[in-house]
């Protein structure tokens, strides 16, 4: 098909050099023929140059004619090849499909034979123990669902027991102790003594103000201060001094 596609073009291209070297020649003929009509004022010239012009006209109206063609057909070729080519790929496509269908069709097979040896190797040891043991030895699968789902349940609680005996060791975090802020204690107030110096008359009665406390003082307070002089006999023996 590729031959016959080439030689088709080989044979097309060769017509359109020859149509395009025709109507090259007849052009330059119109022109040459023209010319001379304009110099010689000739009318054969100018039946050559018409005839000429119009055969050239003709051709190239021919030459685009074959020219659109071609390009139609370039297209419709690219086009079933482009479809071929398609078409291609799905048949790929559907083989790849086919051959995996196939596969996992082999291989369910396989799984289906396996499954049944390990049945009919389950059915004869079943048998072997139940020679053995001297009892039947039935497959009930009710059974075995309703144990594993009491085993399920069993290690559940004992799982939750276990979080609830950890959760109860571990020590608990003891609350911190707010201690009360100290309110602050007043300053007291500073007190102010006055030591006023009196006249005469009234160390007597400072001096009974001062022997008042001790005589209430105890006897060894007293003997020890009866050879002393007190504070008011020397205010007074001051308050002399100045007045001589």
């Amino acid at each position: 098909m590729n031959q016959d596609l080439s030689h088709e073009d080989s044979g097309d291209g060769n017509s359109v050099d020859r149509g395009q070297i025709l109507l090259a020649v007849l052009i330059g003929l119109a022109l040459i023929a023209s010319v001379i009509m304009l110099l010689a004022n000739s009318d054969g010239a100018m039946k050559i140059a018409l005839l000429a012009a119009l055969w050239a006209a003709i051709i190239g109206f021919f030459l685009v004619y074959r020219s659109r063609k071609q390009v139609e057909a370039a297209a419709q070729e690219k086009k079933a090849l482009e479809l071929a080519h398609q078409s291609e790929l799905n048949r790929l496509e559907a083989e790849l499909l086919h051959e995996k269908v196939e596969i996992s069709e082999s291989r369910r097979v396989r799984d289906q034979e396996t499954l049944e040896e390990i049945k009919l190797q389950l059915e004869e040891m079943r048998t072997q123990l139940s020679e053995l043991s001297g009892r039947e030895w039935g497959y009930e699968p009710t059974m075995l669902r309703a144990e594993a789902r009491r085993i399920l349940e069993l290690e559940s609680q004992q799982l939750s027991q276990e979080h609830s005996q950890e959760l109860s060791e571990a020590p608990k975090e003891e609350e911190p102790v707010v201690e009360p802020t100290p309110e602050p204690t007043p300053e007291p107030a500073p007190v102010e003594v006055s030591v006023e110096v009196e006249e005469e008359p009234t160390t007597g009665r400072r001096r009974r103000r001062h022997a008042a406390p001790e005589e209430s003082g105890g006897r060894r307070r007293r003997d020890e201060r009866e050879g002393g002089l007190s504070v008011a006999d020397l205010l007074a023996a001051a308050r002399k001094r100045e007045n001589k």
